[in-house]
């Protein structure tokens, strides 16, 4: 009887330690060589030369191939606001022409690196390359009755779009095929660009893994 008893509390620590490596192998299976895509919601740091950095909130969603240990990443955000910038004008009063911009959109595609994981949490980091391109931009004349200098307005247009790297570090907590997470991304500033300073983006969102990305035959 007491052999009995002991086999049976020997067997318990056996068992919590298969039933841990099933959930786990599960959980590493619902992760890797998947496709995620995900919606998220937050704000973005805009600063330009006439006015200073403040927030503006920011709509987005991604889509993320995973493998391992790394993955792909693409996204697409939107943050809504209205600022006053200025771009170089020797006709304008103090030599600078004041510009009222609207909205930044940006494309972003990049990689991201998964260095380790704790059962359902996952932290990733990564970088890449980014397309941003201001809503609307209008020159501000000096009066009503001025007219914007063509070169002035071709300057503004040129300004409204940059591109550069950028870089993302994140995490997300995984359960079954649905992935809460929170991240934070970094463009760095430009004087060639409407938004001249650093811009920063913190969000939170929800992915869902839609399925493998090997073909299986």
């Amino acid at each position: 009887m007491r052999r009995t008893r002991f086999g049976l509390l020997a067997a318990v620590p056996l068992s919590l330690c298969f039933a841990a490596s099933a959930l786990q192998a599960q959980q590493e299976q619902l992760f890797q060589n998947s496709w995620f895509w995900g919606l998220h919601a937050g704000s973005t740091s805009i600063g330009t030369p006439n006015s200073s950095t403040s927030q503006a909130g920011t709509i987005g969603a991604d889509w993320m191939i995973t493998r391992s240990t790394g993955g792909l990443y693409l996204a697409y955000d939107q943050a809504s606001f209205t600022r006053t910038s200025g771009i170089a004008d020797a006709t304008a009063a103090n030599g600078i022409r004041p510009v009222s911009v609207h909205d930044l959109r940006t494309v972003s595609i990049g990689g991201l690196a998964f260095p380790w994981h704790s059962n359902r949490f996952r932290p990733y980091a990564g970088g890449g390359y980014a397309l941003s391109l201001v809503g609307s931009a209008a020159v501000q004349p000096d009066s009503l009755n001025t007219p914007t200098p063509s070169g002035t307005a071709q300057a503004v247009d040129d300004a409204r779009s940059r591109s550069s790297l950028f870089a993302i570090v994140g995490a997300q907590w995984q359960i079954h095929l649905t992935a809460i997470y929170a991240q934070a991304s970094f463009i760095p500033s430009s004087g060639q660009f409407l938004v001249t300073k650093p811009i920063t983006a913190l969000s939170v969102g929800i992915r869902y893994n839609f399925g493998s990305s090997i073909d299986s035959q």
